[in-house]
């Protein structure tokens, strides 16, 4: 038999946030027993080589586990009641820790409550958008949010990055200030260079800065600002490679950093590879796409050689990968085709 009525309180204090579907929330407690049992789940620890498993921590409603770069921690985020029948799960309690590799705790960063109040546009109080250091054995870092999660406070600055390093005995150390919301680090692999963006989802405004770990203390250099819809103008991407811990950083030549961009335009989108400089910020066009066929940058081969890989196609022509030659005293490429289809 049921254990009773399904009874939902309200407090009679506003709080304005996101609305679901009513399919994607949970509706009564036999929905959190369904959720409860179906979510659970048990951490293995696999080796590669000899395919041996072994268990890791707790069964638990994990909700995310990210290895260090050293490869002897783990993040690790676990959901736990209260729930609530207005949001979806993401918003749901959850505990933030620092495992060994044994499944033991090392350190336990945050409690986060229910946040099923969030602002339109807001987001949760407390630690948040967690991500370790790529180029450093074990360097957490994270944002918090400095005006209540809401827009409509005035604040001179949104959020805050807070740093906390391996063996995690310290205080976090706050290492940034932003006018907007934190979005995101992209590592650069050497020179402590990493570039941070921050955005205004009311504004459509993004803004993304390069600093140097190597020197905190130093303002971070305005290297974007732009319209997040932005298409036309818009930059590209900078090219990444993995490092041997698994972790993708900028690949760097000197000060310069390379982008890979869409080339939107009246003829259509035009791709494009080009070389940033991140002191003088002044951009070589290496490549872009003809208007008789869609080339696209894939990969480098050989940096040294100006050797790359792209995708081609055209309307006669199937999809193949071609690698091409930079020659720089005519800034053209010679085409050589790699695969056949």
């Amino acid at each position: 038999s049921p254990p009773g009525p399904d009874v939902q309180e309200a407090s009679g204090e506003k709080g304005p946030s996101s609305t679901y579907e009513l399919r994607d929330v949970l509706k009564n407690q036999h929905d959190e027993a369904l959720f409860d049992y179906y979510g659970q789940c048990q951490l293995l620890r696999v080796d590669a080589v000899s395919g041996k498993t072994g268990l890791l921590g707790k069964p638990g409603l994990y909700a995310s586990l990210l290895p260090a770069p050293d490869g002897e921690h783990l993040l690790v985020g676990t959901i736990h009641h209260p729930y609530s029948y207005l949001t979806t799960h993401t918003r749901f309690p959850r505990e933030v820790e620092i495992w060994n590799m044994t499944g033991t705790l090392v350190h336990k960063i945050a409690s986060l409550p229910l946040a099923d109040t969030v602002p339109i546009w807001g987001v949760p109080t407390g630690p948040r958008d967690f991500a370790w250091r790529a180029t450093e054995p074990a360097t957490l870092i994270w944002a918090e949010a400095l005006d209540g999660s809401n827009w409509k406070t005035q604040a001179s600055a949104r959020d805050r990055l807070m740093m906390l390093k391996a063996p995690f005995e310290a205080e976090p150390q706050e290492i940034l200030r932003l006018e907007d919301r934190f979005d995101g680090f992209l590592w650069g692999e050497k020179d402590g260079l990493a570039l941070f963006t921050e955005y205004n989802p009311i504004k459509h405004w993004q803004r993304t800065y390069a600093v140097s770990f190597n020197d905190l203390k130093a303002k971070p250099r305005l290297i974007w600002d732009m319209s997040t819809d932005e298409r036309y103008h818009h930059p590209g991407y900078p090219v990444l490679r993995a490092l041997p811990n698994g972790f993708d950083v900028m690949q760097q030549e000197g000060d310069a950093i390379y982008l890979d961009g869409r080339g939107a335009s009246p003829d259509g989108d035009r791709p494009f590879l080009d070389k940033l400089d991140i002191t003088t910020l002044g951009t070589e066009r290496l490549f872009r796409s003809e208007k008789t066929a869609y080339e696209s940058f894939a990969d480098w081969h050989d940096t040294s050689a100006g050797k790359f890989i792209t995708r081609r196609e055209s309307p006669q022509d199937p999809p193949n990968f071609f690698l091409r030659t930079l020659r720089s005293e005519e800034h053209t490429s010679e085409l050589q085709s790699l695969t056949n289809l």
